[in-house]
């Protein structure tokens, strides 16, 4: 028998050879090849594989773990914001809506340990990683600097535990970058990770086609193997509200992503909402809307030098109401529901199916708009059509036909 390993011929194959140098090391067992198509890892095919070996490659897990392995629960870094290990979140809003400020807040807040008002940190101390395809080096810097002081936070901890890629070689695009991410990632031992921006972090790459979102899915994979928690910045369309379809680019980036936070549109230095639009993958519930509000000052006791003529201090603050003195937080009608409910007074009973043609929405949000609908007892389930297997609704005729008040596009967790 010939113990030769057969030649392998790379013209059969379109994807480029695997890159040795951020290949995941993996203990090779004798009986098995650790990776067929690479020919600098492949050594010898000693025997068979056996059924059920587990290849380290695909890291699979059995399923006497998948039904009775241990469950502990899961590790909130701030769970009061859905923060915590899984498919990356995603922080949404137009430019200049203040994801920066909030991001770099997270940041410093997992870094040293301290909670801010009702976002209270789960876990102690952990490196922080922020990678900036936009702002750059200085920008980020002086903002840190800033929010540090604002925070009164101890410098001593902060120095250890965070750290700036400004414009690195890398990016979502690059060849394996999933490896390439993971190694940054598990070389530094972070815990989180923000990534500013989607767009920006991948070029020459079209957001408008539906496989755009890989590059999220790569992200998440880097993260998910590092055990680092991954967030991700993105742009959405101006004046389109807050709501899933405001995303700028393909539905992929949406599917790719865990929970969903979006900031609201605001003139400079006001008050503006933040919203949670869809949950962790471990859970269904959602968040209450919040306002938050950026404050800049000079603080005499500021522990964090700053560049001549800039504010020393910046801070959030967070309320449940618009804190906009004499203003009271008037409820704007949803066009997404005046659509539905325009469409079901014209047409009723119809299904789901029927009322994403009529109002020419995507389905996802056609669903959690409809179910939010009925909780509000704008709509109502009269039953199932003509097949049995779904339900039809009809208008609830009240003193508010307007169906004012505004709707959070939440996607249910088996909608996913």
């Amino acid at each position: 028998m010939n113990d030769e390993p057969p030649e392998i011929d790379w013209s059969d194959y379109d994807e480029p050879k695997p890159d040795p140098e951020f290949l995941e090391e993996a203990a090779i067992d004798e009986s098995w090849v650790d990776d067929a198509r690479n020919p600098d890892v492949i050594t010898s095919i000693k025997a068979p594989v056996p059924h059920g070996t587990p290849h380290a490659k695909w890291k699979l897990v059995p399923g006497s773990e998948i039904l009775f392995g241990a469950m502990p629960p899961v590790n909130w870094l701030i769970e009061s914001l859905d923060l915590a290990e899984g498919r990356p979140m995603g922080l949404w809003g137009a430019p200049g809506s203040g994801k920066n400020v909030l991001a770099q807040t997270w940041g410093l807040m997992v870094a040293s340990g301290v909670s801010l008002g009702p976002w209270v940190v789960s876990a102690p101390p952990m490196r922080v990683l922020h990678i900036t395809y936009d702002m750059g080096k200085y920008a980020t810097s002086m903002k840190y600097r800033q929010l540090a002081n604002g925070l009164g936070l101890d410098p001593g901890i902060l120095q250890d535990n965070l750290d700036i890629a400004a414009h690195p070689e890398y990016n979502l695009t690059t060849d394996n970058a999933a490896g390439k991410f993971l190694k940054l990632l598990k070389d530094g031992n972070y815990g989180f990770v923000i990534l500013d921006n989607l767009r920006a972090a991948t070029p020459g790459s079209n957001e408008n086609d539906s496989d755009f979102g890989t590059h999220v899915g790569n992200f998440g994979a880097a993260c998910e193997h590092s055990g680092c928690v991954g967030l991700y910045l993105h742009h959405t369309k101006k004046g389109a509200g807050i709501n899933l379809e405001a995303s700028r680019g393909s539905g992929s980036i949406l599917a790719a992503s865990g929970p969903i936070w979006m900031i609201g549109e605001s003139s400079k230095n006001k008050p503006r909402q933040l919203h949670h639009l869809r949950a962790h993958d471990t859970t269904t519930s959602f968040k209450d809307p919040s306002w938050v509000q950026l404050h800049l000052a000079s603080k005499p006791a500021a522990l964090i030098p700053m560049p001549a003529g800039h504010p020393n201090a910046a801070w959030l603050t967070i309320t449940a109401d618009d804190p906009t003195p004499g203003k009271k937080d008037k409820a704007k009608p949803d066009k997404r529901v005046e659509a539905i409910l325009a469409a079901l007074r014209a047409t009723p009973n119809m299904g789901i199916n029927e009322i994403r043609e009529a109002v020419q929405m995507s389905k996802p949000v056609v669903v959690a708009v409809v179910k939010d609908m009925v909780t509000k007892g704008l709509i109502k389930n009269c039953g199932g059509n003509e097949n049995g297997k779904a339900h039809n609704y009809i208008v609830v005729e009240t003193s508010d036909e307007t169906g004012s008040g505004f709707v959070e596009s939440r996607e249910p967790l088996g909608n996913r």
